[in-house]
C-alpha cells in the first residue's frame, strides 16, 4: 500500500510513497509546513494501481492533449518539413502526419 496526499479541489495527487516510509504524521506535516489548510487535502492509502487510476482521472484536458501530442512518433521539425513541401512521405507517414495535425487543432 502507498500513502498519498491529494488536493481535494483538483483531485491531484501531490505526493505518494510506500506507507512504511511515509507515516501519517509526515503526510500531515507535508501539508501544514507549506502553510496549506489540512482540511483542503486528503491523506489516504491505496495500492499503486489505484493511485495511477486516480492520477489519470485528475488530469486536465490540456494535460491529456499534451500527453497525446507527445505520443506521436513524428517530430515537430519533420512535421514542419512536410508542411513546407520539403519532405515527401509514404502512406503510413501521411496517416500519422494528418492525425497529428488534426490533434494539434484540438488544443484546449
Amino acid at each position: 500500500m502507498d500513502r498519498y496526499v491529494k488536493e481535494v479541489s483538483t483531485g491531484k495527487i501531490l505526493i505518494s510513497m510506500e506507507t512504511d516510509s511515509f507515516p501519517v504524521v509526515n503526510a500531515e506535516s507535508f501539508v501544514t509546513s507549506r502553510g496549506w489548510n489540512l482540511s483542503d487535502y486528503e491523506i489516504g492509502e491505496k495500492t499503486s494501481d489505484d493511485l495511477d487510476a486516480l492520477r489519470l482521472s485528475a488530469r486536465t484536458s490540456t494535460e491529456v492533449w499534451e500527453a497525446d501530442m507527445g505520443n506521436f512518433k513524428l517530430s515537430r521539425e519533420t512535421e514542419d518539413l512536410i508542411t513546407a513541401g520539403s519532405l515527401t512521405m509514404n502512406e503510413y507517414q501521411k496517416t500519422i502526419y494528418d492525425a497529428k495535425v488534426a490533434r494539434r487543432a484540438e488544443k484546449p
